[in-house]
């Protein structure tokens, strides 16, 4: 019987792994340990220098080290999660809402050209943040933790929102932008242009520009003139559509009770154009853009 065990245990080696008794550590191949690329017992999130290459991750095209530059890499640190599912996508143990610089490129996300480090410059960037959300649905366009409508700087450029030319960032200046805020909404659809968290009708800044509907010669932001505007609020309804009881120029004053109805700064009774329709005061059969025709409107000048 001690012979045939002993035959037995030879015809097996070499067949299957010999089985490891209780207690006993079966030896594997050397590999690098999780979260440690270059084995060098730092833990990724905390080396400054992750592929162990010399070079500082921030001065590192390469941060893992696969030989792929960081932005053609869809995983830029090598912990195994593509950027765009990634929350610390450049691996340095700050979530990307709260990194200043997402992309680890040693340039701070309001001076990069390229937050996420895609390659692909912000204003061409469909998903300016990488987190996999394209900007018009994204509700935190720069990933930076604050919501588009409580964000001072929407698209993260260090510009704050009331002086930036181009709000969202999709390179396209506000006045020729049909779509401001970048939330996927046309303007003249969009009940909150600016995307400040302010309805238009309750928007003393409709446009974001930092100039109060009042003082505003483009309320809506749009590249018209007031005076030369057709529809001066922005809301999709030429001016002589407007109902009565509602706002021209998007000012919050209803048109009845409104002292400058086309918001052009100029007081009804001294404007030419009161509706800013185009059509001369001498000339318009509905001077006050009400709908009805002054010889049956009793609040016609």
């Amino acid at each position: 019987e001690a012979e045939e065990v002993a035959s037995r245990q030879k015809r097996d080696v070499g067949a299957e792994p010999a089985s490891v008794e209780a207690g006993e550590e079966q030896e594997e191949p050397s590999q690098e340990k999780p979260g440690d690329i270059d084995g060098d017992g730092i833990p990724d999130h905390e080396d400054d220098d992750k592929d162990g290459d010399g070079v500082p991750d921030h001065k590192d095209d390469d941060i893992d080290g696969d030989g792929i530059p960081n932005e053609q890499d869809n995983d830029i640190d090598g912990d195994g999660i593509p950027n765009d599912q990634d929350d610390d996508i450049d691996g340095d143990g700050i979530p990307n809402e709260k990194d200043n610089d997402i992309d680890g490129d040693g340039i701070p996300n309001d001076e990069d050209e390229d937050i996420d480090g895609d390659g692909i410059p912000n204003d061409e960037d469909a998903d300016l943040d990488g987190d996999g959300i394209p900007n018009k649905d994204d509700d935190d366009i720069d990933g930076d933790g604050v919501s588009n409508e409580d964000d001072a700087d929407i698209d993260g450029d260090g510009v704050p929102n009331e002086s930036d030319e181009d709000i969202d960032g999709d390179g396209i200046k506000n006045e020729q932008d049909d779509d401001i805020d970048g939330d996927g909404v046309a303007n003249e659809q969009d009940n909150d242009i600016d995307g400040d968290g302010e309805p238009n009708e309750a928007d003393k800044d409709i446009d974001g520009d930092g100039v109060l509907n009042h003082d505003d010669v483009d309320i809506d932001g749009d590249g018209i003139p007031n005076e030369r505007d057709h529809d001066v609020d922005g809301d999709g309804m030429p001016n002589e559509e407007e109902p009565k009881s509602l706002d021209i120029d998007g000012d919050g004053i209803p048109n009845d009770d409104d002292s400058d109805i086309d918001g052009d700064l100029k007081p009804n009774e001294v404007d030419d154009d009161m509706d800013g329709d185009g059509i001369p005061n001498v000339h318009d059969r509905d001077v006050d853009g009400d709908g009805v025709p002054n010889i049956h409107d009793e609040d016609s000048l």
